[in-house]
């Protein structure tokens, strides 16, 4: 496995639910009714939108400074963050790539599972994945657990082989020749915390 390395982060106001157990699947993690919360963390200084545009409640942003979990805490929202090798950055390019936190890291944060994405595009809507969700005009209508055995408590791959497994059949089976990659899914420990109350309430 080549290094890991921040590509996004994400806040979310809570975990899909599926037979009573928190997914974090992040495609299907809503974002949140009150932009202004992300409006507070940016002027504090502490992250900017991988896109270099205004936020919106479902942006995606990088971490310039680590208090951002000071006030994360402020709120009832959860975060996590996706990490990838450096191919991925080839396929979904971001802006300040370069001004991300020193301390955002595999070593600092909690990895909570793998998912696969082609682009943007989660294996779970349109590839191969151990949950399968049915999605039409852009609403979930339906997700179904597939393959159990590889699946941990949060409803992500359980491990990073099992990962590019799921990945290199989806590439093989691609009708336009495009990879699909493995992606972890990182979390701090406010977070980690918090996903673990709504497992155990689950």
């Amino acid at each position: 496995m080549k290094k890991l390395i921040p590509h996004h982060s994400f806040v979310t106001k809570g975990a899909f639910v599926l037979d009573d157990k928190p997914v974090l699947i992040p495609e299907l993690c809503s974002g949140i009714d009150n932009i202004g919360a992300l409006k507070k963390f940016v002027q504090h200084g502490v992250i900017k939108t991988t896109d270099a545009n205004e936020f919106e409640s479902e942006s995606e942003f990088i971490i310039t400074n680590v208090s951002f979990f000071n006030w994360l805490k402020k709120t009832d929202l959860l975060s996590y963050t996706i990490f990838c090798d450096e191919d991925y950055f080839n396929d979904v390019p971001t802006f300040y790539k370069n001004e991300w936190s020193k301390d955002i890291n595999t070593n600092s944060m909690d990895l909570i599972g793998w998912t696969v994405n082609k682009y943007t595009e989660p294996a779970c809507f349109y590839g191969i994945f151990p949950i399968q969700c049915t999605v039409i005009d852009n609403v979930i209508k339906e997700c179904e657990i597939i393959n159990i055995s590889i699946i941990n408590d949060f409803g992500l791959i359980d491990c990073y082989k099992n990962a590019k497994e799921i990945s290199d059949i989806n590439t093989s089976k691609d009708p336009y020749n495009e990879i699909w990659r493995p992606l972890a899914i990182y979390v701090d420990k406010f977070t980690l915390h918090k996903i673990q109350l709504l497992k155990k309430q689950a």
